[in-house]
């Protein structure tokens, strides 16, 4: 257009860009007139006229002067019109297809293309939505159509002083009428001589009140108080969408993180390991997307191997935090000291009192935590709380015993260790209560005894094949139904 210009006339005019302004000084530039260019809300940039470089133009300045004014103005009233037709095209695709691409930005276009209705179906002269504040003490000022927002009186109107919103939200709509209370005058715009308030709700409460100014006495009908509650419902629904949308939103960000603790706390965890002087074979399965259980074989030399089982109060993340918890305090404790342990009583001491600094008052865990040494045979142990595990040997069922208590209650409990002597072909199981107080059909539970009776037909089978048994009996005895997470390991001495 201003190549256009520059050879109907013979008058050079250009344009430059903003950014490309800002860039150069403007004593830089030589020009013989200039006018912004903008869109009613942002500036562009600027035209520039210099003079023909040929002598040979027929047009004088006072002539290119006043038509580069009418292509400025021409050009600058372009730009504001086509600004204004993408903003109602957007409130007006919001208002007409609610369902496409709902979110905070089509949200407020929405509600602006709502007010913008109510006004021209209404021939009113201005309309505004107030919101009610987060505390419901009053309602705070949020949209304006058409005119600018720090136009409008008292944009926090406080219950506590009774305004027309506070009645409209009690009767369903007020009006006010310039002149009659004195004490209404500054709830109005100053060009406004009637102001018509309705209250705009759902099932769940209020949500706020739109307003709708003219400068003549418009007095309402029946039929337009209905269409303006009508749109009043349109908002209220608006607002409704958006909180599902937001709770939509809130669960998939916390699906999101609960994938990411998932991805360090295993649902379920199946496996069988040899280790040195004995073999291990584990199952756990959690309730929900994540437990409180804890299971894990650890070498920790040539010789020696840790057993650790633990069942953390709660379930699903609660439990699962608290777990983690105890497994980070617990391998922690273990880099620390590498080869050379402590006794295991005075390790579980450590890791209990950090546990209990960290938890809340109501979570704890279970603990059992052991060494088997393939020097010695030796097994041992300190049981914090959790189900005592089995001995088998030779067909006979011995039940270990506890220490103390569960880790997590008290920062200064102490706790015992014991030792156990092992020989080839014993057997130790370990579970949590999710095994043995598993119910059945009939409300009994599986108990230790259900456990026991599964080790007596095992016989001296290897460790996979043994937790197969007692997990099939289990299975059986529950008919599948589980309502806790359940853990089952069992550890086989086998020979040097």
């Amino acid at each position: 257009m201003c190549d256009q210009f520059s050879e109907a006339s013979g008058w050079s005019l250009g344009f430059v860009e903003l950014e490309t302004h800002a860039e150069t000084r403007t004593e830089q530039l030589t020009w013989a007139w200039h006018s912004d260019v903008s869109d009613g809300e942002q500036r562009l940039g600027s035209l520039f006229l210099n003079p023909p470089q040929s002598e040979s133009t027929t047009v004088t300045f006072p002539t290119a002067y006043q038509l580069a004014e009418l292509f400025s103005s021409q050009l600058n009233r372009s730009l504001r019109f086509q600004r204004l037709l993408r903003q109602q095209s957007h409130e007006i695709g919001a208002f007409v297809n609610p369902e496409e691409g709902f979110g905070p930005q089509s949200f407020g276009n929405r509600l602006r293309g709502l007010l913008r209705a109510s006004v021209t179906l209404t021939n009113f002269r201005s309309a505004a939505l107030f919101v009610l504040d987060p505390v419901g003490s009053g309602v705070r000022l949020r949209f304006t159509h058409p005119q600018n927002q720090a136009s409008m009186p008292s944009p926090l109107r406080d219950f506590a002083i009774s305004p027309p919103d506070f009645d409209a939200l009690q009767h369903g709509h007020a009006i006010v009428r310039r002149g009659e209370f004195d004490r209404y005058e500054d709830w109005l715009p100053r060009e406004a001589t009637i102001g018509v308030c309705v209250a705009i709700q759902n099932d769940s409460g209020p949500i706020g009140t739109m307003w709708l100014f003219d400068r003549r006495h418009h007095e309402p009908d029946a039929k337009e108080l209905a269409l303006l509650r009508g749109f009043g419902r349109q908002i209220a629904d608006a607002f409704e969408r958006l909180v599902l949308l937001r709770d939509s939103e809130t669960k998939e960000r916390m699906s999101r993180e609960l994938d990411i603790v998932a991805s360090a706390t295993p649902c379920y965890l199946d496996s069988s390991t040899s280790y040195p002087g004995c073999e291990v074979a584990v199952r756990l399965c959690s309730h929900h997307e994540v437990g409180g259980d804890l299971c894990e074989a650890i070498q920790i030399d040539d010789d020696r191997t840790v057993i650790v089982l633990g069942d953390a109060s709660g379930d699903s993340l609660p439990a699962a935090v608290v777990m983690q918890t105890t497994r980070g305090g617990m391998h922690a404790l273990l880099a620390e000291h590498g080869t050379d342990l402590p006794p295991v009583n005075e390790l579980i001491s450590t890791l209990n009192e950090a546990i209990t600094r960290v938890t809340a008052t109501q979570q704890f865990i279970s603990f059992i935590f052991g060494i088997y040494d393939r020097r010695t045979s030796q097994f041992t142990y300190t049981n914090a709380g959790h189900p005592p595990p089995l001995l088998v040997r030779n067909g006979e069922i011995t039940q270990f015993r506890s220490h103390g208590l569960l880790l997590g209650v008290l920062d200064s409990a102490t706790y015992g260790a014991e030792d156990v002597q092992l020989q080839p072909g014993d057997l130790l199981v370990f579970f949590t209560d999710g095994i043995t107080e598993a119910r059945g059909l009939d409300e009994a539970m599986f108990q230790h005894a259900g456990v026991k009776k599964s080790l007596s037909a095992a016989g001296g089978s290897s460790a996979r094949e043994v937790l197969e048994a007692i997990w099939s009996d289990y299975e059986r005895h529950t008919g599948g139904e589980n309502n806790d997470d359940r853990t089952l390991m069992v550890m086989r001495v086998v020979e040097s």
